[in-house]
């Protein structure tokens, strides 16, 4: 049996919609797995950072002796 006009324009529609919904999910996964690496590179920008910060901080020990640097002063503070 075959399907009347207006089924198979219903059933067109169906499918259509289930198309345009299955392309959505895969844009936002592609978008999600852009984020992530996105994120991972952060966290990597970060991390190379505090190794910055880690060997200024061992820079300034050596020129100055035992302190700490605040930063809302921006002077550094021997320990005592």
């Amino acid at each position: 049996m075959k399907l009347q006009n207006e089924e198979q324009l219903e059933l067109e529609g169906i499918i259509s919609k289930y198309k345009e919904i299955y392309k959505k999910i895969e844009e936002k996964q592609e978008q999600m797995k852009n984020l992530e690496v996105d994120v991972n590179t952060l966290l990597q920008e970060l991390t190379d950072n505090r190794k910055v910060e880690n060997t200024f901080g061992l820079e300034l020990s050596k020129t100055y002796g035992k302190g700490k640097f605040n930063i809302q002063t921006q002077e550094y503070e021997l320990d005592k």
